[in-house]
């Protein structure tokens, strides 16, 4: 950028010359003229990195005069739309294809990151070189819903410049007649254990959800039954001790008396009531 600096006055005078863009300042010199002398004034390789792109107004001032430019920086634009799918339903474990198409609307040519991500967390990201006014369609198979959580969830394909949003329902892949036990084994080892079958009851008093889902009273008994009797086995030969009055039922009175003997460290059938004992016979009292 250059201009033309005259002193106007009669007398000598020295005066800072500026450069700003969109009033920040950028370069600052120094110069001194005679009475009725000009000269010439440079600002060479002006780093633009800051400025945004489009247009932006640009000045050339002294103390007492400006002159106003417009400078145009040219980028490239990554613009995402026609999402597919832009609802999905898939059962827990399954995957996915998404796919969006993304088009340079900028002036030049340019690279850009293209992502998907569910929930907010990145999930997948590539990589798009487009020249202006070029498009491509972008996607991304088999995704999987290690993300997601059983119900709805978002999901959005972006570049720095733009996003497109989606819904993904994952439903529950328990269709074996339980009760979709497995979001509460929080371990993964197809296994219920103590802590777990306390973690689903806490959750249920204070209403917070496992696994994206309500916490049902009926969960915390099958978790309950599941932790007693992990190999789907029969329990009732066990049980039967408790059955007081021998109707192969296990009534609430015969509950509270597993419970009872179990806090005073006395025995039912000459055993030992135990904590999964107490927690067996409230299972069979809830399914009998």
């Amino acid at each position: 950028m250059s201009a033309v600096v005259t002193n106007t006055g009669t007398a000598t005078a020295t005066q800072s010359i500026t450069f700003s863009i969109n009033g920040d300042v950028l370069r600052n010199v120094s110069g001194t003229l005679a009475g009725g002398e000009s000269a010439g004034v440079t600002f060479d390789n002006v780093d633009t990195s800051s400025v945004p792109a489009g247009d932006n107004s640009y000045t050339v001032s002294t103390d007492g005069s400006e002159l106003t430019g417009t400078l145009t920086i040219e980028s490239a634009q990554f613009d995402v739309h026609d999402l597919q799918p832009e609802t999905v339903t898939v059962e827990q474990g399954e995957s996915f294809d998404v796919s969006a198409a993304v088009t340079n609307r900028g002036t030049v040519a340019g690279t850009t990151s293209v992502t998907l991500s569910v929930n907010g967390d990145t999930y997948r990201q590539t990589s798009e070189s487009l020249a202006r006014g070029e498009s491509t369609t972008v996607a991304f198979d088999d995704i999987g819903t290690s993300l997601a959580d059983v119900g709805d969830n978002s999901y959005t394909v972006s570049t720095q410049d733009s996003e497109v949003a989606g819904t993904l329902t994952v439903t529950s892949n328990d269709n074996d007649g339980d009760s979709g036990l497995d979001r509460f084994d929080q371990d993964g080892d197809g296994r219920f254990g103590f802590r777990e079958v306390i973690t689903a009851i806490g959750a249920y008093n204070s209403d917070t959800p496992i696994g994206g889902q309500e916490v049902t009273f009926t969960d915390v008994i099958n978790l309950i039954a599941e932790h007693n009797n992990p190999s789907g086995k029969s329990t009732q030969s066990t049980l039967e001790r408790f059955d007081q009055d021998g109707n192969s039922e296990f009534s609430f009175d015969e509950v509270l008396a597993a419970i009872e003997a179990h806090d005073k460290g006395t025995t039912i059938g000459d055993s030992e009531v135990t904590f999964d004992d107490v927690l067996a016979v409230i299972a069979a009292h809830d399914s009998s």
